[in-house]
């Protein structure tokens, strides 16, 4: 009888491991003392967020707020990731091939 809600179901289970993934990234660059940065990255997040939201709702119905939140975590965990990786280095060590 669900079976209608599957996609919006996988949807959401990809955003919220996304999330779980990148959830040790916001204290991580606390400590860094990278607070600037993390809220630069969340407000950009959540600006796409609402940018995306309504076209996305308006056109895939709750399918587009999925993609939204979606959208908004794999943005905040690249963000996250990015800055981590630059400021402690491993970016240089992961290309350099050590």
């Amino acid at each position: 009888a669900f079976i209608t809600a599957s996609p919006l179901v996988i949807i959401q289970i990809l955003s919220v491991t996304i999330f779980l993934t990148g959830n040790s990234f916001g204290p991580a660059l606390l400590s860094m003392g990278e607070d600037r940065i993390l809220v630069r990255i969340t407000l950009a997040a959540t600006i796409a967020f609402f940018v995306a939201f309504f076209p996305l709702v308006h056109v895939f119905d709750a399918m587009g707020a999925n993609l939204s939140h979606l959208l908004f975590n794999m943005i905040w965990l690249l963000g996250c990731l990015f800055i981590f990786l630059r400021r402690t280095g491993a970016a240089k060590t992961a290309l350099a091939g050590d």
